[in-house]
């Protein structure tokens, strides 16, 4: 499935959930702040934080379209939160821990929306620990991606995915049933069952700090697969553990340049 060509004058949403990340949102924020895209929306979805994020929100309030502070359910409750708020034309999401890469990464996907009829696009993303932005411990490549690799567990790096408002429209939000993977089985919905069309941007355009939900070590790891394998059942795509298990020497690739430093 197509979408139309983008405007050049497209509202590029882009939806901040957090909690309890003092040390990292003004980072998040200032990567988005420094976009050179003119249009830009940010939606900022706090889980009520007990620290002082929301403090440190205060110097870009000038920037930020809307927040939202409130309890709820985990990551993709507050997901949802953020596309019931938005108005962009494409909507992508920035975890309050991770950063845009260069103040020109919303231009690209501007450009790749206004010339193509896709309705996804998603680029690279490259690892960091906590405490290190200036390190990198493994890069994310989605040059290799395709749908039949989601069979694989193998997905685009979502920090790096914009969606078109006409996607979510159609096939609805992220579900809620899964703690971790919830965006993968969007993706499922999207790219198998639907068949939005997508293009990639060939570079790095998010940097996101290891540790996150589906990065904690082995348990994280195998939690994450186990619902990968749910995702892909519940919507009629035939995999198991055998077949997940494919894609791990490839992804231990990614940490190679790593070790080499």
């Amino acid at each position: 499935m197509s979408a139309s060509p983008g405007n050049p004058d497209s509202t590029i949403s882009v939806i901040v959930p957090v909690l309890n990340m003092e040390r990292t949102i003004a980072r998040t924020m200032r990567s988005l702040v420094e976009q050179r895209y003119p249009n830009v929306e940010i939606i900022v979805v706090d889980g009520q934080s007990t620290d002082q994020t929301l403090a440190q929100l205060a110097p870009f309030e000038d920037e930020i379209s809307g927040v939202i502070s409130e309890p709820d359910d985990g990551l993709y409750y507050a997901v949802n939160k953020g596309l019931d708020r938005a108005t962009g034309d494409i909507i992508g999401i920035l975890n309050g821990d991770d950063y845009y890469m260069h103040p020109r990464v919303l231009d690209l996907y501007a450009d790749k929306f206004e010339n193509t009829h896709i309705g996804i696009a998603f680029g690279d993303l490259e690892y960091f620990p906590p405490n290190r932005p200036d390190k990198t411990i493994r890069t994310y490549s989605s040059r290799k991606f395709t749908r039949e690799k989601l069979r694989l567990g193998w997905m685009p790096p979502h920090p790096t995915t914009f969606i078109r408002r006409s996607v979510y429209d159609t096939i609805g939000k992220y579900s809620t049933d899964y703690n971790i993977s919830s965006d993968f089985e969007f993706l499922i919905r999207a790219l198998w069952l639907h068949g939005i069309e997508f293009d990639r941007i060939d570079s790095v355009v998010v940097r996101m700090q290891y540790g996150g939900l589906s990065t904690k070590g082995l348990v994280s790891t195998y939690r994450l697969n186990q619902e990968i394998i749910r995702a892909c059942r519940s919507n009629g795509l035939k995999t198991g553990w055998p077949t997940i298990m494919l894609k791990f020497p490839e992804k231990l690739l990614e940490f190679a340049p790593a070790l080499r430093m």
